[in-house]
């Protein structure tokens, strides 16, 4: 299947969401192609909060043999503005993946309404 879009991310990752009431890290893991290899839940948080290490992230993608990665978490909140919490996972992020050979091709926040915020398409990554 191929990745087309932040919101096709999202429409995935949403079902993979078991508690709503909790926060999920999930990778889709892409080829060259933007097709996907692999995806799978990385960490489960709580309200606010879910740890996703950069070593947690990036291990699916060298294990699979994927070029890219999209990252997507789920805000209990509703709220979609990332936290500078968010932002400062995003940066170790990207610096940890150009060192692993590895495109972090998005981190997108996501809420039950279907709603989104692409850190690629507000200039974030």
């Amino acid at each position: 299947m191929n990745l087309k879009n932040a919101e096709q991310a999202v429409k995935i990752s949403q079902k993979m969401i078991t508690d709503w009431n909790k926060e999920h890290s999930i990778g889709i893991y892409l080829d060259a192609n933007n097709n996907i290899k692999r995806k799978e839940l990385i960490s489960l948080g709580g309200l606010d909060i879910s740890l996703a290490h950069p070593r947690d992230v990036i291990k699916p993608a060298l294990i699979y043999g994927a070029v890219g990665i999209v990252l997507l978490h789920n805000h209990p909140s509703n709220h979609l503005k990332p936290s500078k919490a968010d932002l400062l996972a995003t940066k170790r992020l990207v610096k940890a993946c150009e060192i692993m050979g590895v495109l972090l091709a998005d981190h997108i926040i996501f809420c039950k309404k279907s709603i989104y915020y692409s850190m690629r398409a507000n200039k974030k990554l």
